[in-house]
């Protein structure tokens, strides 16, 4: 930059003409010729776009903060970066998206540096007393003065929104009141506009229920049979409880009344000028080395086309939702360099583990050393995970560099890939990328997926106080050599209705517990309270889990577990008081229309037992497993429909316990048995290096040519 690209300090500044709201705004998008032009390095063209962007970031900082006394500082510095990563952006047609995820991050960022994240809900007992100061003048008419106590009462609806839920509101309201529009927030939510239709109508209709719980829980005009539902004690805010009183809402003419007499969302916005000051634009061109333009009558603020804004009530408190928009990915570098030596394979605890699969290319890397705000190209990374899934689309790949991250905020996976085009995220070859969980804090927990067609490999959870990774209602995803370890809960969870065809495939999950439990809730791998057809485990190891190795509870549909071990869960290993891990290798609960198969597992040295039906009412299938040396039986399936085929118990407290439903052949604690007995244990091997394509190492435990283990060695 030369001293003759900024204003001279003693010249006046030319007057600037009002601004055409129409031709230029916060609703409006730049001329993709004007954003060549900036990248190309014009800095008349640089001005042009600053002075148009300029309204949007001011209005999007200034409602993330509060108002408070930085926000011009956050500007400025929100256009430094948006200026200076301007040659990386691939697409100009997508620069104002592009821009709002830029500034979003900026404003979010600086709140969690000032803490201002921490915030304290204010309660609806509290707003009720609360008037809108905007609403302090003579002549305020009882309309407005309800509409403002409705702002209020959907800032407390919110609470009882799941995160998810939360984060959709947050965008359809910057949507609702002018900020971006149907496309940015379809783009930003990484989801068709159609599919973004539907889901924001879902929300809404979901907030619309919130608020017509709060009413009907009012002491004085609410409806007293809704309160009587209320569980005993804290009946704090939560998205299950919702759905419970939501029943008797729906089927109560009292409560219906109570919903008919509210606004609907979008009539609670109100048109508010919020002006930028000439004296930050001008601040901002003198620190981006850019040219003032324009000039004409008018001095003053710049006369903006007004931005819609909520109440003030609800601005006061900010909606309590975090602002969530996702960067367009930016274009790789044309010439990436060879893998940088600063982002070196993590040796950390959890065992010795292979890393010789993985990526040598990709669309995206993230590594610790990284910046967000970068293009997430090779030279370039991003520093999180969350921001690469943020911006990956389908058919491109994430490449995760070795090293140690520490993890202050969850991912969430919500763009879905397709079968062509399936979406992946996977460790760089040869490099071990761990994710340090402990700064999430207790009430979160890191990786929340409720996508479809994604590969997830290679990578490594440990120090989570809550469950490290979380799919929900997922199909045809590939979960593969994950190590998923020393968490205090379950290291992977499948459940909800519509979990399909997901395949969970040469991963490793141990040394789980729950401490605040008593290891009742720490398992290995769990699917559980949901449906679906086509999901399959192979190739796992589970082991030294407080509870159980691998947990099915009330699941319906056809469960595979293939070629796994389990083993050593259920110890005490912690000193818990109180302790009540189960210890099973296997549990395999299913629902009326389950059939799980279970084919050649090996299960030894459980606390428990080493297969076993938990709460099954459907049918099971087990064939060629081997169970030995666990502390309670081998096979435990009294009450179940059970087929048990060719399967070895050998040193269990007990063989087995069948029932009349069971259907027994060549088991090897039947009269008659060919199944051959155990021939060698070396232990040593249980939890030796995976071999270099992820598979398991030689087995520990040999038995005969029936034997789960033998076909593994």
């Amino acid at each position: 930059m030369t001293h003759r690209s900024l204003p001279h300090p003693h010249r006046p500044r030319p007057r600037r003409r009002a601004r055409d709201s129409g031709r230029r705004g916060a609703g409006r998008h730049p001329d993709a010729s004007l954003v060549e032009a900036a990248r190309r390095g014009d800095r008349a063209a640089v001005a042009t776009l600053v002075e148009d962007s300029l309204p949007l970031v001011y209005n999007l900082v200034r409602r993330a903060l509060d108002g408070g006394p930085e926000v011009d500082d956050v500007v400025q510095e929100t256009m430094e970066r948006v200026v200076r990563a301007l040659p990386t952006l691939r697409d100009a047609h997508a620069f104002r998206p592009w821009l709002i995820a830029i500034t979003v991050r900026r404003a979010r960022d600086h709140r969690r540096s000032r803490s201002w994240h921490t915030v304290p809900w204010i309660s609806l007992e509290d707003l009720r007393g609360t008037r809108d100061p905007a609403l302090d003048f003579a002549g305020v008419t009882e309309h407005e003065v309800e509409l403002s106590r409705q702002r209020a009462e959907v800032v407390e609806a919110t609470r009882w929104l799941p995160e998810a839920d939360r984060q959709v509101l947050e965008l359809w309201w910057q949507e609702a009141t002018g900020v971006i529009t149907r496309s940015e927030l379809a783009a930003a939510s990484g989801r068709p506009v159609a599919h973004t239709a539907v889901r924001v109508q879902r929300v809404k209709a979901r907030l619309a229920l919130a608020r017509i719980v709060l009413r009907a829980l009012s002491p004085h005009h609410g409806c007293p049979d809704l309160r009587d539902r209320l569980p005993a004690g804290d009946a704090r805010p939560d998205p299950a409880l919702l759905g419970r009183l939501g029943r008797h809402v729906r089927r109560c003419e009292r409560c219906q009344d109570l919903g008919r007499q509210l606004t609907p969302p979008e009539g609670l916005v109100t048109g508010v000028l919020v002006p930028v000051p000439v004296a930050l634009l001008d601040q901002v061109l003198l620190h981006v080395g850019a040219e003032p333009v324009g000039v004409g009558a008018g001095a003053g603020p710049l006369a903006l086309k007004p931005a819609a804004a909520i109440g003030s009530a609800v601005a006061a408190v900010g909606l309590a939702v975090g602002l969530t928009v996702h960067l367009m990915p930016a274009a790789p570098d044309p010439a990436p360099p060879a893998p940088r030596a600063s982002s070196p394979a993590a040796v950390t605890p959890g065992g010795p583990r292979a890393v010789a699969a993985g990526v040598t290319s990709a669309d995206l890397y993230v590594a610790p050393d990284g910046d967000d705000d970068g293009p997430g190209s090779r030279s370039r990374p991003f520093a999180s995970l969350a921001r690469a899934v943020a911006v990956v689309r389908p058919g491109q790949t994430v490449a995760v560099r070795g090293g140690r991250y520490r993890v202050t905020a969850p991912v969430l996976i919500e763009t879905d890939g397709s079968a062509r085009r399936p979406i992946r995220v996977s460790n760089y070859r040869g490099e071990r990328p761990v994710f340090d969980l402990s700064a999430l804090g207790a009430d979160r927990g890191f990786i929340q997926q409720s996508a479809d067609h994604w590969r997830v490999e290679g990578l490594e959870l440990v120090n989570g106080a809550r469950t490290p990774y979380l799919c929900r209602s997922c199909r045809a995803n590939v979960f593969r050599r994950l190590s998923i370890h020393d968490n205090q809960a379950t290291g992977l969870i499948l459940r909800d209705e519509g979990t399909s065809d997901n395949r969970i495939l040469d991963s490793d999950f141990h040394d789980n517990h729950d401490d605040a439990r008593g290891g009742a809730d720490a398992d290995g791998l769990l699917f559980a309270y949901g449906s679906g057809r086509g999901n399959s485990v192979s190739g796992c190891r589970f082991h030294d889990n407080a509870d159980d190795g691998l947990d099915v509870v009330k699941f319906d549909g056809a469960l595979t577990i293939d070629g796994n071990w389990s083993f050593g869960n259920g110890v005490n290993r912690w000193g818990l008081p109180d302790f009540v891990g189960a210890g099973n290798g296997f549990r395999v609960g299913g629902g009326p229309s389950a059939h799980h198969r279970i084919t050649g597992n090996a299960a030894w040295r459980n606390a428990g037992n080493g297969f076993d039906e938990g709460v099954s009412l459907g049918r099971v299938t087990l064939t060629g497993n081997s169970s030995v040396g666990n502390g309670k039986l081998g096979f435990s399936f009294g009450s179940s429909t059970a087929t048990l085929s060719r399967n070895t118990s050998v040193g269990d407290g007990e063989p087995a316990v069948t029932g009349p439903r069971s259907t027994r052949d060549g088991n090897s604690w039947q009269a008659g048995a060919t199944t051959a007995p155990v021939r060698a244990v070396d232990l040593t091997l249980a939890e030796a290096p995976r071999r270099p394509d992820g598979s398991l190492p030689p087995a520990p435990v040999r038995t005969g040519t029936n034997s789960p283990a033998a076909a593994t060695g």
